[in-house]
């Protein structure tokens, strides 16, 4: 499995690794959201031929990855656990050839 930890620093959404670099088929993928009084809401821009199965997942969020080389941008979507509005940031997954 590979996980991105996602916070929110001065109301700015950051994830961490802001890359993340997958190798291999069929790998899970789970973004934490790790500062209290926020949730992932969506995540968005991910291919359906590559990344399968995306839901939440508590306040965090899941996919898998079914593998095959290249990059792709992504959006991840938060929002305050009660009044306010959504954020959002945009990071990357790099899925990485079979060695």
């Amino acid at each position: 499995m590979a996980q991105v930890k996602v916070t929110v620093v001065d109301d700015r959404p950051v994830c961490d690794p802001e890359q993340l670099d997958v190798s291999g088929n069929n790998v899970n993928i789970k973004w934490k959201m790790d500062t209290a009084g926020w949730s992932i809401t969506d995540i968005t821009g991910l291919p359906a031929d590559v990344f399968e199965d995306p839901g939440k997942d508590g306040k965090g969020y899941k996919v898998k990855d079914k593998g095959g080389v290249g990059e792709w941008n992504y959006t991840v979507v938060l929002a305050p656990d009660g009044e306010g509005a959504s954020i959002s940031v945009d990071p990357s997954i790099r899925n990485l050839p079979d060695l």
